[in-house]
């Protein structure tokens, strides 16, 4: 019926989205493997990646507060792989690139980062949870502007505009959607 195919073409996208995410930042766990018994709380299975330098700092996994693996498309992320959240801090501003579809967003992360300029992806409501609309991100850089500084500090302001600019005639000119001819300084309040 229609709603097994419905659910059966979100497993793929959201699997060929954690795909994309592993091609973005390979080895990020984006599933964190769990064991479950019945009448016990949910474990995380035993990992020896731990880094050694940290690894006498964490309590005994039985004391370790499990959180679920994430689901579906991030709500974040920048080149390192998934966040919790947006990272930016409020009252700097940041420059807006666009918004796009989440195979647009990891290419223009993947496109930005390569050439020096970090950015972070934000998830945008496009429509109630479940419905057909895809996720959409609305894409920023990561290097915030004070108030003074973005009043003051004209040339390195449009320098790193003309910088975004560049990356995206250059991947406009390679068959990309945009070429951020429309990016632009915004405030996060």
């Amino acid at each position: 019926s229609w709603a097994l195919g419905y659910q059966t073409g979100e497993g793929k996208a959201e699997a060929a989205a954690d795909a994309r995410m592993q091609a973005l930042a390979p080895g990020l766990d984006l599933h964190e493997p769990t064991t479950e018994t019945p009448g016990r709380r949910t474990e995380p299975v035993a990992r020896n990646d731990t880094p050694a330098d940290i690894s006498s700092q964490l309590p005994p996994p039985e004391h370790q507060e499990t959180q679920p693996a994430p689901e579906g498309p991030p709500a974040a992320f920048d080149a390192s792989g998934r966040l919790a959240g947006d990272s930016r801090e409020p009252g700097l501003n940041y420059i807006r690139l666009g918004e796009m579809e989440l195979d647009h967003a990891i290419e223009a992360i993947d496109r930005l980062s390569r050439s020096g300029v970090g950015a972070i992806a934000v998830r945008v409501d496009s429509g109630p949870r479940g419905s057909n609309n895809p996720a959409r991100y609305q894409l920023y850089t990561t290097h915030g502007l004070t108030r003074d500084q973005y009043r003051n500090e004209r040339a390195d302001r449009d320098a790193r505009l003309a910088a975004v600019k560049e990356v995206g005639r250059r991947w406009k000119a390679a068959g990309g959607p945009t070429d951020f001819h429309d990016a632009l300084w915004a405030k996060l309040n």
